[in-house]
């Protein structure tokens, strides 16, 4: 499973980070388990989120464990993240 993540650019959700569930040519739909949820993620234009390219490693070891998402492990991976960028 290919795991990214993205900082929204512009809207009321301005730097907020999301999962990216799903991409095409022009939207993606991201999730971050609280207001968007897997069953209704947010579609946002490509040209209004930056995809974020350093995820650390002890991240993506818990995304990899799990065999299925679930909002409240999305939830807890994006918490997670963005505590390691606090620092």
């Amino acid at each position: 499973m290919k795991v990214e993540f993205a900082r929204s650019l512009s809207g009321h959700d301005k730097n907020q980070i999301y999962l990216i569930l799903e991409e095409d040519e022009r939207a993606a739909y991201l999730v971050n388990g609280k207001t968007h949820t897997l069953e209704k993620p947010k579609k946002k234009n490509k040209k209004h989120y930056q995809i974020i390219k350093h995820i650390p490693e002890d991240i993506l070891v818990q995304f990899k464990k799990n065999d299925s998402l679930t909002d409240e492990m999305i939830y807890r991976m994006l918490r997670a993240y963005e505590r390691s960028i606090n620092k």
